[in-house]
């Protein structure tokens, strides 16, 4: 599927949402992401999740994202998930890449071939490192039965922006109740790894 396809499937998808499907959605990140109201993910049963793919100068940064992403939907419960790394001799086999949807007809081999009824893709589409953390993605979840995209996200997090730093302290409140030192100390001092964990959380909430 083309770029422009898949553009027009999240703008769809969007309008959609915007128009009163899924209101009771994660608050934070209404208008970045789309979620087919129609469709139960527990459903899915399994899902393959891609190592995602990279448009940045930091080759390290896409593992990184897929691992705490791994970890964040696995908390989430909603299905089961396994990851398929870039490197797995499966994936070697399948014509699918983690930056392109897959073609209809490419969907029951690749559903037979990692037994999983959906398939999460995605691109690390920009990456700034500490002190100026940002970091932007796009990812899609597949329903490999019928070749519909069941849930879209595209966002930028930048940790120097307002709302994004607000919604950071909360989420270092909620992991580290009982740690020593001030807010402010801990907002300084706020790792890459645990910037990714944070951003991780916030794509968990959406599904």
């Amino acid at each position: 599927m083309t770029s422009r396809v898949w553009y027009m499937v999240c703008i769809c998808g969007l309008a959609s949402y915007l128009s009163g499907c899924g209101r009771s959605g994660y608050g934070p990140m209404q208008g970045a992401y789309y979620k087919d109201p129609h469709v139960d993910l527990r459903g899915l049963g399994n899902v393959a999740f891609l190592e995602l793919a990279n448009t940045t100068g930091y080759p390290e940064v896409a593992r990184q994202v897929t691992e705490v992403s791994y970890a964040a939907l696995q908390k989430r419960q909603q299905f089961g998930i396994k990851v398929v790394l870039s490197d797995d001799p499966t994936w070697r086999t399948l014509d699918v890449r983690s930056d392109l949807l897959p073609q209809p007809q490419a969907c029951a081999a690749i559903r037979k071939a990692l037994d999983c009824n959906g398939l999460l893709t995605g691109v690390v589409t920009e990456y700034r490192p500490f002190p100026h953390l940002m970091i932007g993605l796009r990812m899609r979840l597949l329903d490999l039965r019928d070749g519909r995209v069941v849930w879209a996200m595209e966002q930028i997090w930048d940790a120097s922006d307002r709302h994004t730093a607000s919604r950071i302290k909360d989420y270092i409140q909620g992991q580290t109740r009982a740690s020593k030192g001030s807010m402010a100390e801990q907002l300084a001092s706020i790792s890459t790894l645990e910037f990714l964990r944070f951003v991780a959380y916030e794509i968990s909430r959406t599904l």
